[in-house]
């Protein structure tokens, strides 16, 4: 009869050695494949953020200085007080401004070329650029019901056109165009019911600015014309509510948190001397040294940061050496687990007059 024998103690202790080196592989694997899962998954949200804080960037400046028809800056007028919003003759650059920095950005020393400081409801970042883009509104053309009799007349459009006092609009017919707020909106009666008239009297409506310097209009309006929306949006690097960097969007509304990671904004502009549009330099705005009407081209560069999944938001350790090169600046940023990259985008300017 065979004797039955168990394992001894020294193949006991291989047994154990070999299976603690098996799962020390397959630990490692795992925690490998999960960091590069984790790197991989950051660096395609970097790169979704930057794709689409430049789509909106982009977006809004491809359609900046569209004024309607209307083909002459001269025949543009506006009866806004102040030039936050395009205030007197809409000419030349008035269709983009741009910051230089952000103690500039604080001071409005260099708001070029016209316009007062925005309102930044959070505070720009030291060193980062900023950047308004002024259009209308051809989503929603609003057409004119009624003959004006003269130019302070009120403007008669059908109801439902979703306008309200404190809006700033364009009327415009091609041969001219002029820039106003609304005072009031008041539903028509009688032989106009149906079509309401938009005031646009001297003042402005109560708490909202810029108001208006006078009631009289550029010309008189009647039907074909259009009435459009004024519209303004600029863009700036601030903190958000996180301690993090962000691309803020301050809106006709408001100021919306675009994308959280966006570190750096540094924007130069491409300036032309020949009849050809080519531009022949980019220079930031201090250094435009030619007509602001010159300029053809924006060049946007912005630097992004991961943002993971943790508590603090970095991750691994990857240390990331904090210095930059975005369109030319050096910026040095601390030393972080994050992973950082820049995005440059040529902007070609459609709406030159």
């Amino acid at each position: 009869m065979l004797r039955e024998r168990g394992f001894t103690m020294i193949e006991m202790m291989v047994a154990l050695t070999l299976s603690l080196v098996l799962l020390g592989a397959i630990t490692y694997v795992v925690v490998n494949s999960n960091k590069s899962y984790n790197t991989t998954d950051s660096l395609a949200r970097l790169q979704e953020n930057a794709r689409f804080a430049m789509e909106f960037i982009t977006r809004d400046l491809r359609r900046a200085g569209y004024m309607g028809c209307s083909t002459d800056v001269d025949d543009i007028k506006s009866t806004l007080n102040g030039t936050a919003h395009g205030g007197g003759n809409v000419v030349g650059g008035a269709s983009f401004t741009s910051f230089e920095g952000a103690d500039d950005i604080a001071t409005g020393a260099l708001w070029h070329p016209s316009g007062t400081a925005v309102s930044f409801t959070n505070a720009p970042i030291s060193g980062s650029d900023a950047i308004t883009a002024r259009y209308l509104d051809l989503n929603n053309p609003i057409s004119i019901q009624k003959e004006m009799p003269n130019e302070s007349a009120v403007l008669f459009v059908n109801s439902g056109h979703g306008l309200a006092a404190g809006d700033i609009i364009t009327v415009t017919d091609c041969d001219g165009a002029d820039i106003m707020q609304l005072t009031n909106v008041n539903p028509g009666s009688g032989a106009d019911a149906g079509k309401d008239g938009l005031v646009h009297n001297s003042g402005s409506v109560s708490g909202i600015s810029p108001g208006n310097s006078t009631q009289k209009l550029g010309r008189s309006y009647g039907p074909g014309a259009k009435v459009l929306r004024f519209l303004q949006f600029s863009y700036y690097v601030g903190t958000n509510a996180n301690n993090r960097r962000a691309l803020f969007r301050v809106t006709p509304t408001g100021t919306e948190e675009l994308v959280e990671g966006v570190e750096n904004l540094q924007i130069l502009y491409g300036e032309a001397t020949g009849s050809d549009r080519t531009p022949t330099k980019y220079s930031n705005a201090s250094n435009v040294d030619l007509k602001w009407e010159n300029v053809v081209s924006i060049r946007i560069g912005m630097l992004l940061s991961t943002v993971a999944n943790t508590a603090d938001g970095q991750y691994g350790t990857d240390v990331d050496s904090g210095t930059h090169s975005i369109n030319g600046t050096d910026v040095t940023l601390p030393s972080e687990r994050r992973m950082r990259k820049v995005f440059v985008s040529t902007i070609l300017l459609r709406n030159l007059r």
